[in-house]
């Protein structure tokens, strides 16, 4: 089965990642993925603009972050850290040069797909906090004859 576009999926950092420049000179990390739909690709873009996102990124998939500005760790020892880690990932439907493909557009820490039990922990986490809510709370408890049926 092949990935389908506009969806969200679980799966696995595969092995086999590097380091790469687009024909533009843009660095990127190409990070393999496999679920249970088949295989695909997720390129990191090293960029000035997506520093604080590629960083993030790479330290959610196990980087050390003390470490990533080691030429030697980043060849030697970051490709296979990453390997195994469970992650979610979204795709949409890409044209290139006349040919549709699927595309990874973004990566992040795997989702608990029970939605509903992260809602309830959500809500189950202690008491909202007043300062937080932009509505005022009402001064006096609402009553029996406050409620019109």
């Amino acid at each position: 089965m092949a990935l389908k576009p506009d969806r969200k999926y679980d799966g696995k950092i595969a092995s086999g990642a590097y380091f790469s420049y687009s024909m533009n000179g843009n660095l990127g990390f190409q990070i393999p993925i496999a679920c249970e739909d088949g295989q695909a690709w997720f390129t990191l873009w090293l960029t000035e603009k997506n520093r604080v996102k590629a960083t993030s990124t790479l330290i959610m998939l196990g980087a050390d972050q003390d470490k990533l500005a080691n030429q030697s760790y980043l060849d030697n020892f970051l490709p296979g850290a990453i390997v195994g880690k469970e992650i979610s990932f979204g795709t949409k439907e890409d044209e290139y040069n006349g040919k549709t493909s699927v595309k990874v557009v973004w990566i992040g820490k795997k989702t608990d797909p029970d939605v509903a039990k992260g809602a309830a922990s959500f809500f189950g986490g202690g008491s909202p906090d007043p300062a937080r809510n932009d509505e005022p709370l009402p001064a006096d408890p609402i009553s029996d004859s406050d409620i019109p049926f």
